[in-house]
């Protein structure tokens, strides 16, 4: 058995440490496979069966509330179409403004239920391409926070697989390559979770071998960090400011900015 997400972890056929499997969509889904069941010391994972085919695979896993759907909003409030938002954003300033999607609070790796929806950094000179492009990087930043915690629980990080609509945008794949410093590789066939699915059906019922399987052509275009980095760092830096600003903290907790600070590092 596998859910989807996992089905699509599966297609990837990425069951070696270091290989970090993104899926795009309304939400988004980062998962790392793991060698077995283990304590997860950061509180942003959670530990998850991958699949079981009579031996499970297990994975960390965390999960982002609002990516697809953030560019979706935008577009209806500024009455464009997604697709038009994406293209809108290559115009846009990068840095300029900052939205982070907490509609329903924040996800991994922050799990924060009272944070807030806000943009932050706009004025009097600030368009509609700065808000697609802050809508769009919104994205890869909050992707990049959940591999950053990956990191910290299990290790390097050698590539990220990724897959889901979103995979498309090539503007988009490039700044997830340089806001995390790691390449990306993306899948030939956007959606993966069908084809998992058959795979390990397959694999389960003696159609073909895992050998087999692992010798299929998976992805197509590679994308590698070109941002330097004091930029990646800057740009980290302003992301991490406009989190602990939607985020509600505890006298207790010593600061919403220290703890941003903290997991950016």
């Amino acid at each position: 058995m596998l859910g989807d997400s996992h089905a699509a972890l599966f297609a990837h056929a990425a069951g070696q440490a270091g290989r970090v499997k993104v899926t795009y969509g309304t939400g988004s889904s980062v998962m790392a496979p793991v060698p077995g069941p283990q304590e997860v010391d950061d509180e942003g994972l959670c530990l998850t069966v991958g699949w079981d085919d009579g031996v499970p695979a297990y994975a960390l896993e965390g999960n982002i509330l609002s990516t697809g759907a953030t560019v979706a909003w935008l577009a209806g409030v500024l009455g464009t179409e997604a697709g038009e938002l994406a293209r809108l954003a290559t115009a846009g300033r990068r840095g300029r403004l900052q939205i982070v999607p907490a509609f329903g609070g924040l996800g991994a790796p922050w799990w924060d239920d009272r944070a807030e929806a806000i943009m932050t950094g706009f004025g009097l000179d600030s368009r509609r391409e700065d808000m697609a492009r802050a809508a769009v990087d919104s994205i890869g930043l909050q992707v990049g926070d959940v591999v950053s915690a990956v990191e910290r629980a299990a290790g390097p990080v050698a590539e990220l697989l990724a897959d889901g609509g979103p995979t498309a945008n090539a503007d988009l794949m490039q700044w997830q390559a340089d806001v995390t410093g790691h390449a990306v590789r993306v899948a030939r066939r956007p959606e993966l979770s069908a084809l998992g699915a058959a795979h390990l059906a397959g694999a389960a019922s003696g159609v073909w071998s895992r050998r087999e399987l692992s010798g299929l052509p998976r992805h197509g275009r590679r994308y590698t960090p070109v941002l330097p980095v004091c930029e990646r760092r800057r740009a980290l830096a302003e992301w991490h400011s406009a989190v602990a600003r939607a985020r509600h903290r505890t006298s207790r907790s010593g600061g919403a900015e220290a703890e941003a600070s903290d997991r950016g590092s």
